[in-house]
Order: structure tokens, then C-alpha cells, then sequence
């Protein structure tokens, strides 16, 4: 865990005004209001906590009306503390801790845990629609594979009955994608269109034999195969595809028991992006994206 970070945390969530402060400060809190009368510009006043147990509101001067400061952001209608939310959203960026533990370490409900969890990664799902960052470009190799999550029975043996996710990841910089293919196919009419909006043209892409990439030739794309059935790396070109296939195995690390496996696959992708799945840094770059898709 970065102590900074959470040493950081502490002293802001140590008084409500603090948590507040840093919320408005970061965006999480709108900045500024108009009045829904007459559309002048509302003033911050404090206020009482009969009226808000926030005791700061919004007060419009020329018609004296009034609106909650968590008005217009992911906060409005909430009774979560200004000092619980960021403690949640601080300890949700530690991918390691379960549910259970972040309840037990902050006092808050494990539903109300789970329903913040999944209003984050709805958020974060929305940004990436909304921010695509495709991979590859003239001459920068992606390698793209499909893998099956799923149960398997007993335990053992091959996943069966699986949600089909097509993932590619970019070698020049790390940054992947993992897409639950529409209707649990993996034909080419299903995959080309989810390829041609996730990986630039020009890219050189490395894929197995499956013949639903046989026309990426004459999509845009530069593109060579690797026979699995016999070999992982091709001994006369180099090409292979053991970047994906170790991504997949942290993938499946990452979403098992996650009930919601596009949701899971939203944040591994998200935590990819803002460089928050190793290293130091991990966990403040996960918390600041976090926030920075909470914004009002």
C-alpha cells in the first residue's frame, strides 16, 4: 500500500469540512450552480444542519431559493459522508481487498460497498465508451486472442458454457482491450467490427489460425498467424501471441468470483490505462482515475 497515499487520505477524510473541501477541489462537487428560477449564480452559504447535515449550501440571492450542495453529482440523494466516500473510493483502488475487508476497515455495509463498486464501474465503462484509446498504428504490433470465462464442471477440465471475450494488447505500450463478444459469437461478423473500432489501421496484428481473422489483410491491417496446434512461437518469423496469453492469465485472476464479468473486465482495462495494475504507484493512480470519472 502507498503510505503516502493513505497517510494523505487520513488527513483529508479527519473532518468532514477537509473531505468536502478536497471533493469541490477535485471536481466531485460542482463549482458553481445556477439557480433553477431565475438562472442567476448561486452563492455557497453555510447553513444549519436541520437544513443540511452538510451545513453548506447553495442560496441564490435574487429569489432566495435553495439547493443541496451535492446537487448534479454522483453524490446527490446519497447519505454517505463526504469522509466515507473518499475512504471507499481510496480502499475500492486496492484491488486485493475484498468487499468484506473494506467494510470491516471503514464500518460501511458490504451492500452499500457493492452498490458503490458497481456505480464506479458503471462510470468507468461510460468513460471508456466515451475516451476510446485504440490500439496499435502504422507498424506497432498488437496481439489479439479470444478466451472463454466461465465455470468449469467439477473444477476441472475446460471452461463450458462461457461468455466469449475477444482481448488484444498493444506492445508498444501495455494498453489492452477486453470485449464480451456480442451474442457469444466469434465469428468474423461479430469480431471485425469490435477489431476495426479498437485497433488503428496500419497495425500489425498476430493472431492465432481462427479463421474469423482471415480478412484482416484487406481490413487495413498487416497480418501474421502462429499455428498453436504446434508450435507458441513461429521459429522462421517470431510471430506469436504469449503477451495476450500472459495477459489472459491475469485477467482470469483478476475477475474470478467477480459476479459481473463485463463490469470486472471494465476496470482491468481501466487499471491498465491509468497504469494502476503494478508498481508503487498503483494504487494512487487508480484512486485519481477513479475520481476523475466521478466528476460532476
Amino acid at each position: 500500500m502507498s503510505h503516502s497515499l493513505h497517510n494523505e487520505i487520513h488527513r483529508i477524510t479527519n473532518t468532514e469540512e477537509h473531505a468536502r473541501d478536497f471533493l469541490f477541489q477535485r471536481g466531485i462537487l460542482k463549482s458553481s450552480l445556477s439557480c433553477p428560477g431565475c438562472s442567476s449564480a448561486m452563492n455557497l452559504v453555510p447553513c444549519s444542519s436541520k437544513k443540511s447535515s452538510d451545513l453548506l449550501i447553495w442560496r441564490c440571492s435574487p429569489c432566495s431559493r435553495f439547493r443541496n450542495i451535492r446537487t448534479d453529482s454522483v453524490l446527490s440523494g446519497q447519505k454517505l459522508t463526504f469522509s466515507l466516500f473518499l475512504q471507499l473510493v481510496f480502499y475500492l483502488s486496492i484491488k486485493s481487498l475484498a468487499n468484506v475487508a473494506i467494510s470491516q476497515i471503514i464500518g460501511v455495509s458490504k451492500n452499500t460497498i457493492s452498490d458503490w463498486k458497481t456505480l464506479i464501474h458503471t462510470r468507468v465503462a461510460d468513460f471508456l465508451v466515451s475516451n476510446p484509446s485504440p490500439l496499435g498504428g502504422p507498424g506497432v504490433v498488437v496481439e489479439m486472442d479470444e478466451a472463454k470465462f466461465g465455470k468449469r464442471k467439477y473444477n476441472k477440465g475446460a471452461y463450458r458454457e462461457g461468455q466469449w471475450v475477444l482481448g488484444a494488447v498493444d506492445r508498444s505500450n501495455g494498453n489492452c482491450f477486453l470485449l464480451p463478444c456480442p451474442n457469444n459469437s466469434r465469428g468474423a461478423p461479430t469480431l471485425l467490427p469490435l477489431i476495426k473500432r479498437w485497433i488503428l489501421p496500419g497495425s500489425v496484428v498476430y493472431t492465432d489460425e481462427w479463421g474469423a481473422y482471415n480478412s484482416l489483410t484487406t481490413a487495413g491491417y498487416t497480418h501474421h498467424t502462429v499455428n498453436h496446434s504446434i508450435q507458441f512461437v513461429d521459429p522462421a518469423t517470431g510471430v506469436h501471441t504469449n503477451t495476450q496469453e500472459g495477459l489472459w492469465a491475469h485477467v482470469k485472476k483478476s475477475v474470478v468470483g467477480k459476479a459481473d464479468l463485463e463490469l470486472a473486465l471494465v476496470d482491468f482495462m481501466f487499471r491498465r490505462r491509468f497504469h494502476a495494475t503494478g508498481g508503487s504507484q498503483q494504487i494512487s493512480n487508480c484512486f485519481n482515475g477513479y475520481l476523475s470519472v466521478l466528476k460532476a
